[in-house]
């Protein structure tokens, strides 16, 4: 893997991580609201001290991140804030697009069953790359899974959704 770099994420990361999502999930209903939304999603994320996660440079090419809590409980309001005022756009978009309606539907009524029954509060919530550097990102998608699954253990989660 060489030439590949891993880091903790930090708010340096900000602009890189806004721009891969973006590019990569537009068809997603975060991804549909633009680039701008997105980054203020990661920007509200950061701002919780349950929210971690790795990225994957090649050179100066973020190539793929992955992104978690350990307290879904604080970090779903705190998304939610970042949502509001986007109502209309989101209903329609939902109106429009099955699986969009699917994922928020998913979102709002299983995800937090899901939760309560494995009594967990840790969440991954994000693991992407970019399929532009398909040399790379494969690699750099096991090697970040399994900094996660170590930093989950660090910080006393064995059991994450």
């Amino acid at each position: 893997m060489s030439g590949l770099s891993f880091s903790e994420i930090t708010l340096d990361h900000l602009e890189d991580i806004a721009t891969l999502h973006s590019k990569v999930l537009s068809w997603s209903p975060t991804g549909k609201l633009g680039r701008k939304h997105v980054r203020d999603l990661y920007q509200t994320l950061f701002e919780s001290q349950a929210f971690f996660g790795f990225t994957c440079y090649l050179g100066s090419d973020l190539i793929a991140f992955v992104t978690a809590t350990t307290d879904y409980c604080a970090i779903r309001p705190r998304v939610q804030t970042v949502f509001e005022g986007k109502i209309l756009e989101i209903g329609l978009n939902a109106v429009f697009s099955p699986i969009d309606f699917l994922i928020l539907f998913e979102s709002r009524f299983c995800i937090p069953k899901i939760f309560r029954r494995f009594d967990t509060s840790a969440e991954w919530l994000t693991l992407i790359s970019d399929p532009q550097h398909q040399m790379f990102y494969s690699a750099a998608s096991i090697v970040l899974v399994k900094k996660m699954n170590r930093k989950f253990l660090e910080l006393g989660f064995s059991n994450y959704l």
